[in-house]
């Protein structure tokens, strides 16, 4: 639902995160590059999977506190050493 409203492209796309342009085909740095580069604008462009102009601001989109929980719950069972 935030990709509608920012006028992202829908389904399984290149830069999926309206923060940065985390690139979500890039398997080999997923889990090892920290510092992704920032989204400067959410002008409509194809190259960076922005279709339409944005119709609410991202300083008003708010993350529901059980989705950040479940994504470091995630990331905490995949660092764990499996031996």
């Amino acid at each position: 639902m935030v990709n509608f409203l920012l006028g992202q492209q829908s389904g399984f796309t290149k830069y999926p995160c309206f923060l940065c342009m985390w690139d979500s085909r890039d398997r080999a740095q997923h889990y090892t590059k920290k510092d992704w580069p920032m989204r400067e604008e959410l002008v409509p462009c194809k190259e960076k999977n922005i279709t339409n102009n944005p119709l609410v601001s991202r300083d008003r989109i708010i993350f529901p506190p059980l989705h950040i929980k479940l994504g470091l719950m995630k990331q905490l069972i995949k660092a764990v050493d499996k031996d």
